[in-house]
């Protein structure tokens, strides 16, 4: 199992990326967004699965640059012909995400890529 990585320290977002599977750690905030978006995006393009997992179950918050940031991966993936599905996540996590596509929340979470996500303890 690949250790996560870190942007910054250990309450910042972390991530571990195992096969189709894309493990969301602490918090996910403006200050990690962009780095998201930058460092992990072209890793994520570069993958060569059609199916993509988000796991937000080791999310502890996430702010509205967050939220925009998962928005933004999953089209950009879907765009490249990577189906894209979110999982897990706390009640705080799935309200915001509400907030910003309450009309598809249920469609990214029930996805058919997220039909079943292994739970993987950060390590």
């Amino acid at each position: 199992m690949k250790p996560a990585r870190s942007f910054a320290g250990k309450t910042d977002l972390q991530y571990r990326l195992e096969e189709d599977v894309l493990y969301l750690y602490n918090r996910l905030t403006i200050a990690g967004s962009e780095k998201l978006s930058v460092v992990l995006l072209p890793e994520l393009l570069s993958l060569p699965t059609k199916t993509l997992k988000i796991e937000l179950s080791g999310l502890d918050y996430i702010d509205s640059a967050g939220v925009s940031t998962l928005y933004y991966l999953e089209k950009t993936l879907k765009e490249k012909g990577i189906q894209t599905g979110f999982a897990g996540g706390n009640e705080q996590v799935r309200d915001k995400m509400q907030l910003f596509s309450p009309d598809t929340i249920d469609e990214f979470w029930n996805a058919p890529a997220c039909a079943y996500i292994p739970s993987s303890p950060l390590t």
